[in-house]
């Protein structure tokens, strides 16, 4: 994704992105006035757990109050612990589809 391009490369991109950006604006319009899919609220739940148990690494301190090297490390050591994050994750996820319901119903609040 952080990969290097060339000032032609960047200027092609920049003309694609002129074309398409009203048509990337209004499809993510239109998905956000519907219930996310499973892959995305599974995706969702999966960070969140990071977010927790990364607080809980970092003796409650957030990404911001560290430095690199802090951050680093804490990132090294919850990989190492992916099945807790998994697990964690599964936990977290009714939480995850409640917000996603929240949301959506403020949304159509907003919408009357």
């Amino acid at each position: 994704m952080n990969e290097v391009v060339s000032k032609a490369q960047r200027l092609k991109k920049s003309q694609l992105m002129k074309r398409m950006g009203k048509k990337i604006a209004r499809s993510r319009a239109i998905k956000a006035k519907r219930m996310a899919d499973a892959g995305t609220l599974k995706s969702r739940s999966l960070k969140k757990a990071r977010e927790v148990l990364f607080m809980k690494l970092s003796k409650g301190k957030s990404k911001t109050e560290l430095n690199l090297q802090q951050r680093m490390a804490i990132d090294k050591k919850l990989e190492k612990k992916g099945a807790a994050v998994k697990k964690l994750a599964k936990k977290l996820l009714p939480k995850v589809k409640d917000a996603e319901k929240q949301r959506l119903k403020s949304l159509k609040q907003k919408q009357e």
